[in-house]
């Protein structure tokens, strides 16, 4: 019964972490926008930093707002 318990809770656990890259890489493609802020809706994304995990951080040209891609990586 315990083992049963703990294969279950692993399967459980894989899942869930599986779910939560989906849903990262999913609000990365949202906020991306096809290279346009979707905040402003004038400016495009133009690239600002690189952190030490590789994330790409991208600043509007018209209104300043940021956003950092780890997912899916654009390089501009």
């Amino acid at each position: 019964m315990v083992e049963i318990f703990g294969l279950f809770f692993s399967f459980f656990l894989v899942c869930l972490i599986i779910c939560g890259i989906i849903l990262a890489a999913r609000s990365e493609n949202k906020k991306w926008n096809n290279g346009g802020c979707p905040y402003c809706e004038k400016g495009f994304w133009k690239s600002f930093d690189v952190d030490s995990g590789g994330a790409i951080g991208y600043r509007c040209t018209n209104c300043n707002s940021t956003t950092w891609q780890s997912y899916n990586k654009r390089l501009k």
